[in-house]
């Protein structure tokens, strides 16, 4: 009896030789059609074959290795690499006590005049001491010049009675020398007794002496009343710079203008409006417009290798085409690479010394020199042999 499932049409036999049948071949590719026609002269190519393949991969790594070694060893010969950065001429701009900044009037990569306003700074802790300072040596000037005038006045009044007094001695001088005088003949021609004439000379002599005394003390009360107007002078004088100098401070601490010193352009500006910075904080950067120069840090090794008006090549960060620049002063002495130029760890050891090498562009650089940044990062190239035909991305390889 066949049994047949429903929506199959098929038997039960049928249905299992279909399911065992083997699936067909697919044909062969290209590549196996061409190896099944190389099979002769493979055979034949194998026992020669074998012991090469053989000898490449035992000797494969010694190999690469000596092709890395003499390669590396082409390179230091061809050429000198080094780390540098940009040195530009920059001026920082910053408050000279704590403040606020109320407000910046210039942007990154801006160009300013010199002269121009650059940021407003204000702070409102400052401006309350300033004031309560300016108001107390205020009223200390006041106070001081009331005293001035006081003592002046009374000084000038003691000049005046000495010299009342002085003129009332000049006076009874003036009068016992008369009488002396007078006196004299008189005693020459015995009218008058000794006695009598002792006491008019005794009188005499005592008036000169209080005459003199009484133009010591003119003088004396004469200095004395200008040592004393000096010295109020004096202390007013230093007052009234002290109040002037707190009124600028005030002024400062109000709305103080930070402005360019240079034309140039602003580099930094990452301080927004209503940020605290402290004294000497720098708030922003201006580099000037001369031409910036490279510092490149050449490894003392390769220093002799290094003249002055060798020409190399700036490769930027970017990875654009490299910019020609000429060396323009050797070092003095050697030192440890900067910070900001170490890649790898053993260019921190103390063994590791390097030269500054300072370069400069051509004459009339093109608008990607004057757009380099102070501190920016650039490698160095020194082509030893500059007239051979090796092309730059062979020597900058690594």
């Amino acid at each position: 009896m066949k049994i047949r499932r429903r929506g199959t049409g098929l038997s039960v036999r049928q249905q299992g030789m279909m399911q065992h049948r083997p699936p067909a071949a697919a044909p062969p590719s290209l590549a196996g059609r061409l190896f099944d026609r190389l099979e002769p002269v493979t055979g034949r190519l194998r026992p020669i074959l074998v012991p090469v393949f053989g000898w490449v991969r035992r000797w494969l790594f010694l190999v690469l290795l000596g092709l890395f070694v003499g390669w590396v060893a082409l390179m230091t010969e061809l050429r000198v690499m080094a780390l540098g950065a940009v040195d530009a001429r920059v001026v920082r701009v910053a408050a000279a006590f704590p403040s606020q900044i109320v407000s910046t009037a210039a942007t990154c990569d801006s160009p300013v005049a010199a002269g121009s306003v650059l940021a407003v700074v204000r702070n409102e802790i400052m401006v309350q001491q300033y004031r309560t300072e300016h108001a107390r040596v205020e009223a200390e000037l006041n106070q001081l010049r009331q005293a001035y005038n006081a003592r002046v006045t009374a000084a000038e009044e003691q000049v005046t009675a000495a010299g009342h007094e002085h003129r009332a001695m000049v006076k009874v001088r003036e009068n016992v020398q008369v009488l002396r005088a007078t006196m004299e003949p008189l005693w020459r021609s015995r009218q008058v007794t000794l006695n009598e004439w002792l006491d008019v000379d005794n009188n005499y002599v005592k008036a000169i002496s209080a005459e003199a005394a009484s133009e010591a003390t003119v003088r004396s009360r004469s200095a004395e009343a200008e040592r004393t107007r000096l010295e109020l002078q004096e202390q007013i004088a230093g007052l009234q710079a002290r109040l002037t100098e707190l009124g600028k401070l005030l002024t400062i601490s109000g709305q103080h203008e930070l402005k360019a010193e240079i034309a140039g352009t602003v580099t930094m500006c990452d301080r927004k409006p209503g940020e605290v910075v402290t004294a000497g904080e720098p708030i922003m950067e201006v580099q000037g417009e001369e031409t910036p120069t490279v510092l490149a840090y050449v490894p003392a090794a390769d220093m002799h290798r290094i003249v002055k008006g060798m020409e190399a090549l700036v490769f930027l960060a970017t990875g654009s085409e490299p910019l020609p620049a000429t060396v323009s002063a050797l070092p003095v002495q050697v030192g440890r690479l900067p910070g900001k130029l170490k890649r790898y760890f053993w260019q921190g050891q103390e063994w590791q010394q390097y030269a500054p090498v300072r370069l400069t562009f051509p004459p009339a650089p093109g608008g990607r020199v004057v757009s380099l940044r102070h501190n920016e990062r650039v490698d160095v190239l020194f082509r030893m042999y500059p007239n051979l035909p090796i092309p730059i991305s062979v020597l900058n390889v690594f």
